[in-house]
């Protein structure tokens, strides 16, 4: 075997392994795809229509003030104030 046959060989190897492997991508894109319109319709198909508890939750979205950066976004909870703990408190005579 010559070593153009050579070169040649080894070019030809390495089309049919890119083709390949372009062919798989291309399979597990459609696969993938499929899959998401079938999540996508079946949630559609078991979460359509109000939900009941959708009333007990409201929702406030808020650009951040201008002149306070926040590091990153994050959610925030509101606490519920502190009850005063039994023997604990003073108490004044007056």
């Amino acid at each position: 075997m010559s070593p153009d046959q050579q070169n040649s060989s080894a070019f030809e190897k390495e089309v049919i392994k890119v083709e390949i492997t372009e062919g798989l991508r291309h399979a597990l894109d459609k696969n993938f795809r499929l899959m998401l319109e079938a999540a996508r319709k079946d949630w559609e198909r078991l979460f359509s229509g109000k939900e009941p508890s959708d009333a007990c939750v409201s929702v406030n979205i808020s650009e951040a003030p201008k002149d306070k950066k926040l590091s990153r976004p994050r959610a925030g909870f509101l606490l519920a104030p502190k009850a005063p703990r039994p023997g604990k408190t003073k108490t004044r005579l007056a």
